[in-house]
Order: C-alpha cells, then structure tokens, then sequence
C-alpha cells in the first residue's frame, strides 16, 4: 500500500519574522488561507486515506501540526527525538511504515511547496508508485521543468533520450545530482534541457531506502536496525533507544547518503505547477503585483516612488508607508519586523543567526 509522509520539522529561518520556533513556517498562511501544512495534506489525501498519511516533526511541533490539519488521528506524528536531517527523518519514517506494512511504498512529500492542480500532482505520484510496483528497487524523485535559472534550487541531470511514459508522465534515469549552482551554470542548464529543479519529494519501497542507506552510510544503517529491534519493544525501552541512536548518529542528507550514488534512480517529469515557499519573494510568484510591480499584502498600505517592493503586515490597524525605495522586502508582525533587499533575501539566516547569538530567544 502507499503510505504518505510529510517532513514537517523545519524552522523556515528564511521566512522570518513569521516564521518563529513554535509556529515555523509550515504553520504559515501563504498564498491560500489554509496553513501549508494543511495544503500538503489536502492534496494527497484523495489518493491515499489519514491513517496511511505521517507526519515527520518534533515533539514541539506535533500538536500544533495536527491542530492546523485537523483529519489526522494522534498516531500520524512520527516524532524524531533530535534533528539530523532528511536522510534519519526518511529512514525513521520507513521502520514506522514497516511495521504496519511490510510491503509499504512511501511517497516523501514536503510542508512547504505549492503545488497546483492537484489531479496532475496526484496522477504524477500514481505513475511513481507504479514504476516502483513494476520494480522495487527503484528510486524515484519528481524533477521539476525550470522556469528560470534559479541560484536557489538543487538540479537534476537527467540522461538524454526519450526515457518513459507513464500514465502520460515523462520519466528518465537520472545521469547526475547537482548543488546550486552559479547563476551564470543555472543558465547553461536552462539553455541544455536536460535538467529539472530538483523538488525534495521522492517514491520508493520502505525497504528499499533502508536497504540503500544500509548500503552506503552503514553506520546510519546499523543505527536503524537497532531501532527496529527495538520498535516492539515497551514504550520506556524503544524512547530511550530511539534517543541513544539518534543522539550519535551522523547528520546527512537524502541525497548525499543515497541519491546521489545509487545506480537505480529515475526522475518524474513534473506536470503540474511547483514553487517553494522558503523565503519572502515567493509572494510575488503567488500574488498580483501593482502597477509599480509590488506585492501588497496589508490593509493599510501608502506608496510613494516605491517599485518592486513586497511589504505584509499581520495588523490590520498597522499603516506602512514607502517612499523612494525599490527592491524591499518589508515583513511586519507584532513584535518584530524585517527590512531586507529582495536581492539579498538568502541573508536573512544571518540575521536570525545574530538574533541567537544575543540570546533574545523571544524573537526566534
């Protein structure tokens, strides 16, 4: 059976100031009126039923999370007891779905993305499940079409050739993963191709990705085997083990610890619209501009000489005046507000990382 998992665990720095440790930015209202969260669930629960959809948080998180989704019952949080990146919060989730499903096909999906229309997202992840039906041991990713050349996103190389079609889905092998990149190599991808965005999301068998990091990371595969072991075990016994290997093991990515060196991978040409929401200038892909090209989301708003500018106020009573200014991204909330050039948007960890360094936890 298909089983969905979310990775919900994320502080979202980039989207600060709304994005705060206990309302991170999948607890975000953007570019709809429901919480991202509640978007990702929505559109893959026409295709797989609540009690086979996870998701994969902090204990911190987890009540707020099914809070702001409301169909999931308490069991659907997988809690990882520490943070150690995608390929843990993979493999955890694979020994949960195990043990309901020994035959589990797991579709990775993220809390974060937009995506649109639905049925196109649906019938891409159909033709996913079915590729991996036909074989296990395959590794699927979704590869999304570039829309420009983005400094932001990782990419896929994709190997030249017609590929597959899939329920009328494109599919290829993947030649090659790659980091981001330049902005002058994200245009030479643009002018090949043969290269998509690579969007996070993934299908393969439970086993198979546990099989694969066993392969290639054993240290990170002996970790999850011991949690396994230890999964029947008492409540007391299986927290205190989860803890001990989760405090020790290493922190890697899905891709460094298994993508990037399988032999096995294809990508899913992506048919339906995608757009990451990490970071503020994402509202000007998901809203109307004016006619000076900005971004207004407040009630009370004055703009003199201002062009390109996004500025969202979450006070209603709040007025925000511009004058002369271009390029801005003006991000106001209640006890703390963000001023940054939108060129520059990548720098606002920098400043949620001095924020830390003073201590003024308040504000994170």
């Amino acid at each position: 059976m298909l089983h969905a998992i979310i990775m919900a665990g994320g502080s979202g720095s980039r989207l600060w100031p709304e994005s705060r440790a206990n309302h991170p930015k999948q607890l975000l209202k953007i570019g709809a009126d429901t919480p991202l969260i509640r978007q990702s669930v929505d559109r893959i629960q026409t295709l797989i039923p609540p009690e086979r959809i996870y998701l994969s948080t902090n204990a911190r998180l987890a009540q707020p999370l099914l809070d702001a989704v409301e169909v999931l019952p308490p069991e659907s949080a997988i809690i990882e007891p520490a943070g150690r990146n995608t390929a843990a919060c993979i493999a955890l989730a694979a020994v949960y779905c195990l043990k309901k499903d020994p035959d589990a096909t797991m579709v990775i999906l993220t809390s974060d993305h937009r995506i649109a229309p639905e049925s196109e997202f649906q019938n891409c992840v159909k033709a996913a499940a079915e590729l991996v039906e036909q074989d296990p041991t395959r590794l699927i990713t979704f590869g999304i079409v570039p829309r420009w050349p983005s400094e932001s996103y990782g990419y896929i190389h994709r190997c030249s050739g017609s590929g597959e079609v899939v329920n009328g889905v494109n599919v290829y092998p993947v030649k090659e993963f790659k980091e981001k990149p330049s902005r002058d190599v994200a245009e030479s991808f643009l002018k090949d191709g043969h290269y998509f965005w690579n969007s996070g999301m993934f299908v393969w068998k439970a086993q198979t990705i546990l099989d694969n990091i066993a392969q290639y990371e054993p240290e990170l595969g002996a970790a999850f085997d011991a949690i396994a072991k230890a999964w029947d075990s008492d409540p007391e016994t299986r927290q205190k083990v989860l803890a001990q290997q989760f405090a020790a093991m290493k922190s890697i990515s899905i891709d460094y610890a298994v993508m990037e060196r399988s032999p096995n991978v294809s990508v899913v040409e992506a048919s339906f619209d995608w757009d990451d929401i990490g970071s503020w200038t994402s509202l000007e892909r998901l809203s109307k501009q004016d006619e000076q090209g900005n971004t207004i989301q407040c009630k009370r708003y004055v703009c003199v000489d201002t062009e390109g500018t996004i500025v969202r106020c979450s006070d209603p009573n709040h007025l925000i005046a511009t004058v002369g200014v271009r390029d801005l991204a003006i991000i106001e909330t209640p006890s703390a507000t963000l001023v940054i050039n939108k060129k520059n948007e990548e720098a606002v960890r920098k400043a949620v990382e001095q924020i830390k360094e003073n201590d003024w936890t308040q504000w994170l």
